[in-house]
């Protein structure tokens, strides 16, 4: 029963519709009909105001035809105002609608009606692709089947478009196909049931016209008598250009005569020309008061139109906001409700989240605190097992250093004690690798610029490895480029330690062969006085496989093998690579498993045209030393450390005395004069910085430079350290070690006035 219903309605509404549809078409042809009327009377307002009407009411119900029919009519009214852009907007329009219901009438005649316009407009070649179209659609065989037309109609159509055609060729030279055009106009005049004079009379002057192009001036002039015998037969009422037509003949006729040298007659053909020439004028005249009067109407009616649609279009969109506004905050108020349940509901969640996340937090901030405390306590533990084992090490080392340079010693002692020196600075280097690491990890390694003097550099790095070569029956070839500069600006510390890792690593692994340690001249710069430099370390030790040339640069590394004797952090060739790196350049590396590895890299280094005289300086200044009688104040609570440091002093002829803490320093400093005070940090009783802070109170020009085997990182920045000139880190270089003393005391005897300076790190 439901279905039957339902079906019932369907089948109601479509008759309804199609009821509707049938009403509204008898009311589009009705209009149609009036419309034309309007248009063929010259009520140009009434035809313009109906057409638009008809146009609506099509594009309401998708009425293919009288869209196509208003088109073509409203193009005809803005051709006649001269409005080209809209009428050819117009004639496009139709094609659409004209092409959908398949009217070749239609199309023909929107075509043509194109093809004229361009011609206007002075477009030859758009105007013939519109006529050449139009003459397809005018003999295309679907015309003839067309029941909307008669067969007058068509060939109608054909009449106009083979006029049109065969005047554009006339008229533009393109004489033969001008004769194919007019033959083929001829045989559609014979083939109308209904013959026009003034088509017959048209086809005669565009013969006439021809052969006046073709210089056949006797046969033009018969045309044209022709042409005027037919057009006098013919209604010329139904053609308002017909005295612009006589003008055009009389024209041509008085040509051809005057070519004939028939001049009497030719005068008369244009006494002729002019009587009709002025004619058209005076009816041109008043068909534009005609056409001015109904542009200026129809501009009124468009803009009262325009009016009207703007004041509905208004009210249209009042209409719209408000139902807008009515729905907005309909959906407003729901969506507020439920917003008002939804933070309901997440406000329980969130106090229950909130309870779970206090404890939580609670929580975190007590693991926080022990993270801290465990931080706090890891730092201080590399800070004291660093302390505790640079402290030995620096008894280590240096007694090692003092006693070798005895010359008294046997070849069995001075063999012990340079495998304790070596075991020494091995492990020193493991400390420092490990401590290195971090510093670069965390960015804090900047290169400092000295004067070098390049040979004894290599030379004195080389021979470092004078036990490990014998332990392992090697050797070490050092070949440098005669073209070398004598001395270099660079970071000597950070260039030997790259040397020392890439020849250690080598050493390392090859036994009983040969290590090659180049140095070649890439390019000198003359203009800013720099110098790239290659360095090389070769060896034909065991080698490295291809897979893993960049897994040996990664942290902690080291090639897995059967020999156990590789000893090390595996942080040798990460750190050489990351300081190569901070040289601006990077490490290249080529090996064949088997046959031996070699590093390379390329540094560019700005070359020292003052060290010679940098030299002369060491010179003096040791000379300077052997007269001195500077005195030091030593505060060190380590025996072994007191010995090391004091023998190294008086041995540079300075006064030392040694105390063990920073009260027994202050005591002593009270009552004897000092020139500088080498102050540890780490000591009983009184450390070195509470006892620095203290003498700044009542001397505040004496260098205080604070020696300590602490890695001390942040001794720049760090305020504890303010009232300290420098800081020497245990082991140190010898040289820099005097130097950095030697420049603090001389500055205390200028007068100047205590300043702390910048870190002097010094080392190994």
């Amino acid at each position: 029963m439901k279905t039957c219903l339902i079906t019932c309605f369907l089948l109601f509404s479509n008759v309804a519709i199609s009821q509707s549809d049938r009403r509204l078409i008898k009311e589009i042809d009705s209009l149609n009909n009036s419309a034309i009327l309007y248009y063929t009377n010259n009520q140009i307002l009434e035809s313009f105001i109906a057409f638009n009407k008809v146009k609506k009411k099509s594009d309401s119900i998708q009425d293919n035809y009288g869209r196509a029919i208003s088109n073509l009519y409203l193009g005809n009214i803005y051709s006649l105002m001269y409005e080209y852009v809209d009428a050819k907007r117009s004639y496009k329009t139709m094609l659409q609608p004209a092409s959908a219901i398949n009217d070749n009438y239609l199309l023909g005649m929107s075509y043509l009606n194109l093809g004229k316009l361009a011609n206007q407009e002075k477009s030859p070649n758009e105007a013939l692709i519109y006529l050449e179209k139009a003459k397809k659609y005018s003999v295309t065989k679907a015309f003839l089947s067309d029941n909307n037309y008669t067969l007058e109609k068509k060939h109608d159509l054909i009449q106009q478009i083979g006029i049109a055609l065969s005047e554009f060729y006339i008229n533009n030279n393109y004489l033969d196909k001008a004769l194919l055009s007019l033959l083929h106009f001829n045989t559609s005049l014979d083939a109308s049931p209904r013959l026009s004079y003034y088509a017959k009379g048209y086809h005669s002057y565009l013969k006439g016209l021809y052969l006046l192009k073709k210089e056949m001036y006797s046969n033009a002039i018969i045309k044209f008598e022709e042409a005027l015998l037919n057009l006098n037969k013919s209604d010329l009422s139904k053609h308002t250009d017909s005295d612009l037509l006589f003008s055009k003949i009389y024209k041509h006729m008085a040509s051809a005569y005057a070519f004939t040298e028939d001049k009497g007659i030719a005068y008369l053909f244009l006494l002729k020309y002019n009587d009709y020439h002025d004619s058209y004028l005076n009816t041109k005249k008043d068909r534009h008061e005609v056409i001015d009067k109904s542009k200026f109407l129809i501009e009124d009616y468009k803009n009262e139109v325009q009016i009207a649609n703007s004041e509905k279009l208004y009210q249209s969109q009042i209409a719209k906001k408000t139902k807008n506004v009515n729905f907005v905050m309909a959906m407003a108020l729901f969506f507020l409700g439920v917003a008002l349940v939804a933070i309901y509901f997440n406000y329980i969640s969130k106090r229950k989240l909130a309870n779970v996340l206090e404890k939580r937090n609670d929580q975190l901030e007590l693991d926080k605190d022990e993270a801290l405390k465990s931080s706090q306590l890891k730092s201080k533990f590399i800070s004291n097992v660093t302390h505790e084992l640079r402290t030995p090490l620096y008894g280590v080392v240096g007694i090692t250093s003092l006693l070798l340079a005895n010359n008294n010693l046997s070849n069995k002692d001075s063999k012990y004690l340079k495998s304790l020196k070596y075991s020494g600075d091995y492990l020193l280097r493991l400390i420092n690798e490990v401590l290195e690491f971090g510093k670069i990890e965390s960015d804090k390694i900047e290169l400092k610029k000295v004067s070098v003097e390049l040979k004894p550099l290599l030379e004195n790095i080389i021979g470092s490895f004078d036990y490990k070569l014998k332990e392992t029956n090697n050797k070490i070839h050092l070949n440098m480029d005669n073209r070398l500069p004598k001395y270099i600006m660079c970071d000597n510390v950070r260039l030997s330690q790259v040397l020392i890792n890439l020849i250690g690593n080598s050493v390392k692994f090859t036994s009983n062969g040969d290590i090659f340690v180049t140095v070649i001249v890439r390019n000198i710069n003359n203009d800013n006085n720099n110098v790239d430099l290659r360095f090389e370390v070769e060896d034909n030790g065991t080698g490295i496989p291809k897979e893993k040339f960049k897994s040996i640069f990664d942290d902690f590394s080291q090639l897995e093998n059967s020999n156990l004797s590789y000893k090390g952090t595996g942080l040798g060739l990460t750190i050489t690579k990351k300081i190569i790196e901070l040289f601006e350049s990077k490490i290249e590396l080529e090996s064949e498993y088997g046959s031996g590895s070699k590093f390379s890299f390329n540094v560019n280094f700005e070359i020292d045209t003052e060290g010679f005289e940098k030299a002369k300086n060491k010179i003096i200044q040791k000379k300077v030393r052997s007269l001195n009688n500077s005195k030091i104040l030593i505060a060190e609570d380590n025996k072994i450390n007191q010995i090391v440091t004091k023998n190294l002093l008086e041995k540079a002829n300075y006064y030392c005395e040694i105390v063990e803490n920073g009260v027994e320093a202050i005591d002593t400093l009270k009552n004897k004069p000092f020139d500088l005070i080498l102050m540890d940090i780490n000591m009983p009783v009184m450390g070195g910085i509470e006892a620095t802070n203290l003498i700044r109170e009542f001397n505040s020009n004496i260098p205080i430079l604070a020696l300590t085997a602490a890695d001390i990182e942040d001794f720049k920045e760090n305020e504890k350290y303010i009232s300290f000139n420098g800081l020497i880190t245990k082991p140190f270089d010898n040289y820099e070690f005097f130097q950095l003393i030697e420049s603090n005391i001389q500055h205390s005897k200028k007068g100047t006035l205590f300043q702390r300076s910048g870190v002097k790190r010094l080392s190994v």
